[in-house]
């Protein structure tokens, strides 16, 4: 479960670190542009998660159980 809070802080990382200065229109515009990138990320994974069989969540060091409980989440929440 960690592995997926630490992939959406490896995301939102890299989407700030290009942003530029700008004024506040811009910088709204341009973070609201990083946010629903995440929430693509975590929709893709958590979906991507519900195909994984128990053995591969195993190798990657998750139980079903916390695999169930990541993949219900609503993609807005970490």
């Amino acid at each position: 479960m960690s592995a997926l809070t630490q992939s959406d802080r490896m995301v939102s990382s890299h989407l700030s670190r290009r942003a530029p200065r700008v004024p506040f229109l811009t910088a709204w515009v341009a973070r609201s542009v990083r946010v629903a990138l995440l929430w693509q990320h975590r929709h893709r994974t958590r979906t991507q998660l519900k195909q994984l069989p128990p053995h591969l969540l195993r190798d990657v060091g998750l139980t079903e159980d916390d695999a169930r409980i990541e993949r219900t989440k609503p993609f807005w929440r970490p």
